[in-house]
């Protein structure tokens, strides 16, 4: 092998690796989500169990607002350093979701509770390796 061939550069660690593969999965899962609410409102939520309503204006309205917040997670996504207290804001609405989704269905019957379940999922996910990627990148600095 010749000596020229060999890098010995140090690379960067990305410490967020995990997170933002994660990430990625939330976006994507919320963005089909949105979609779907957006899209065929009734028979989505005729899907899960919830009740449908009219005008189903409202449901649309989910929808969108989902893919708007979902939007806002891809900076987050790109750069978790630097975008680090909305990362963990973005984590921590996850739990205020899981709470309002569980009154929800509890007044609805159990059709929410697919949603509280969903924000538990991903809450987690992204919690624990966010988590993860921070520490792991105070304990890689000097």
């Amino acid at each position: 092998m010749h000596a020229e061939l060999i890098d010995t550069q140090a690379k960067p660690i990305d410490t967020y690796q995990a997170f933002k593969r994660w990430m990625t999965l939330a976006i994507i899962a919320n963005l089909v989500v949105g979609l779907a609410l957006l899209l065929e409102p009734l028979g989505f939520v005729a899907v899960i169990g919830i009740d449908a309503m009219y005008p189903d204006i409202w449901i649309r309205y989910v929808g969108l607002m989902l893919i708007v917040l979902t939007l806002s997670y891809i900076p987050i996504r790109l750069m978790p350093p630097v975008y680090l207290p909305l990362a963990f804001y973005a984590v921590a609405l996850r739990a205020l979701f899981v709470l309002f989704f569980l009154y929800a269905a509890v007044s609805a019957s159990g059709g929410f509770l697919w949603f509280a379940l969903y924000d538990v999922l991903f809450g987690v996910l992204l919690g624990t390796s966010l988590w993860q990627g921070y520490r792991d990148e105070l304990m890689s600095r000097p």
